[in-house]
Protein backbone atom coordinates (compact mmCIF):
# COMPACT_ATOMS: atom_id res chain seq x y z
CA UNK A 1 0.00 0.00 0.00
CA UNK A 2 2.45 2.37 1.28
CA UNK A 3 4.20 1.88 -2.59
CA UNK A 4 1.07 2.93 -4.58
CA UNK A 5 0.78 5.93 -2.49
CA UNK A 6 4.70 6.82 -3.42
CA UNK A 7 3.69 6.15 -6.55
CA UNK A 8 0.77 8.01 -6.92
CA UNK A 9 2.18 10.87 -5.02
CA UNK A 10 5.26 11.46 -7.13
CA UNK A 11 2.97 11.23 -9.88
CA UNK A 12 0.69 14.20 -8.64
CA UNK A 13 3.69 15.97 -7.79
CA UNK A 14 5.37 15.77 -11.38
CA UNK A 15 2.04 16.68 -13.05
CA UNK A 16 1.46 19.86 -10.78
CA UNK A 17 4.86 20.81 -11.30
CA UNK A 18 4.79 20.58 -14.95
CA UNK A 19 1.28 22.09 -15.09
CA UNK A 20 3.25 25.21 -13.13
CA UNK A 21 6.30 25.37 -15.53
CA UNK A 22 3.53 25.49 -18.55
CA UNK A 23 1.92 28.03 -16.94
CA UNK A 24 5.22 30.36 -16.29
CA UNK A 25 5.99 29.16 -19.89
CA UNK A 26 2.26 30.60 -21.35
CA UNK A 27 2.41 33.65 -19.46
CA UNK A 28 5.69 34.99 -20.39
CA UNK A 29 4.89 33.72 -24.03
CA UNK A 30 1.37 35.44 -23.81
CA UNK A 31 0.02 31.98 -25.20
CA UNK A 32 -3.41 30.92 -24.66
CA UNK A 33 -4.26 27.03 -25.14
CA UNK A 34 -6.64 24.36 -24.09
CA UNK A 35 -3.92 22.66 -21.63
CA UNK A 36 -3.29 26.06 -20.13
CA UNK A 37 -6.54 26.10 -19.11
CA UNK A 38 -6.14 22.25 -17.86
CA UNK A 39 -3.29 23.57 -16.16
CA UNK A 40 -5.41 26.51 -13.97
CA UNK A 41 -7.72 23.54 -13.16
CA UNK A 42 -5.07 21.45 -11.80
CA UNK A 43 -3.69 24.12 -9.41
CA UNK A 44 -7.11 24.77 -8.16
CA UNK A 45 -7.98 21.54 -7.61
CA UNK A 46 -4.55 20.99 -5.93
CA UNK A 47 -4.98 24.49 -4.00
CA UNK A 48 -8.58 23.14 -2.51
CA UNK A 49 -7.27 20.03 -1.71
CA UNK A 50 -4.39 21.25 0.41
CA UNK A 51 -6.07 24.73 1.93
CA UNK A 52 -7.87 23.05 4.57
CA UNK A 53 -4.88 21.12 5.88
CA UNK A 54 -2.59 23.96 6.66
CA UNK A 55 -0.81 23.47 3.44
CA UNK A 56 -0.35 19.95 4.02
CA UNK A 57 -0.83 17.36 1.05
CA UNK A 58 -3.58 15.05 2.36
CA UNK A 59 -1.45 11.98 1.31
CA UNK A 60 1.19 13.19 3.27
CA UNK A 61 -1.63 13.03 6.22
CA UNK A 62 -2.37 9.45 4.89
CA UNK A 63 0.94 8.17 5.54
CA UNK A 64 1.80 9.74 8.80
CA UNK A 65 -1.89 8.47 10.10
CA UNK A 66 -0.89 4.30 8.82
CA UNK A 67 2.66 4.15 9.00
CA UNK A 68 4.73 6.92 10.34
CA UNK A 69 5.52 10.73 10.31
CA UNK A 70 8.98 9.68 9.52
CA UNK A 71 8.26 7.33 6.38
CA UNK A 72 8.78 9.31 3.02
CA UNK A 73 5.80 9.51 1.05
CA UNK A 74 6.95 10.21 -2.48
CA UNK A 75 9.62 7.89 -4.49
CA UNK A 76 12.24 10.85 -3.73
CA UNK A 77 14.94 11.42 -1.41
CA UNK A 78 13.47 12.95 2.24
CA UNK A 79 15.37 16.14 1.60
CA UNK A 80 13.82 16.96 -1.46
CA UNK A 81 10.88 15.42 -0.70
CA UNK A 82 10.19 18.55 2.41
CA UNK A 83 11.12 20.89 -1.07
CA UNK A 84 8.26 19.83 -3.01
CA UNK A 85 5.94 22.55 -1.60
CA UNK A 86 7.82 25.45 -1.00
CA UNK A 87 9.31 25.03 -4.31
CA UNK A 88 5.79 24.57 -6.29
CA UNK A 89 4.31 27.74 -4.32
CA UNK A 90 7.46 29.90 -5.15
CA UNK A 91 6.65 28.29 -8.93
CA UNK A 92 2.92 29.93 -8.61
CA UNK A 93 4.14 33.00 -7.32
CA UNK A 94 6.32 33.33 -10.05
CA UNK A 95 3.58 32.62 -12.69
CA UNK A 96 1.05 34.81 -10.58
CA UNK A 97 3.39 37.44 -10.78
CA UNK A 98 4.85 36.78 -14.68
CA UNK A 99 0.84 36.89 -15.14
CA UNK A 100 0.66 40.22 -13.27
CA UNK A 101 2.88 42.12 -15.24
CA UNK A 102 1.50 41.37 -18.93
CA UNK A 103 -1.78 42.57 -17.77
CA UNK A 104 -0.25 46.14 -16.52
CA UNK A 105 1.92 46.47 -19.85
CA UNK A 106 -1.15 45.13 -21.95
CA UNK A 107 -3.84 47.77 -20.04
CA UNK A 108 -0.68 50.74 -20.08
CA UNK A 109 -0.51 50.09 -24.32
CA UNK A 110 -4.05 50.89 -24.06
Amino acid sequence: MLLVIQVVHTAVAAWNYYCLCYMIYCHAAGRKTRMLVAAYVTIAVEAAAILPFKLSCPLRLLVDRLYSPYTNDMLLPPVIGRLVMPVGIGLLLVALGIKAVRAVRTRSRQ
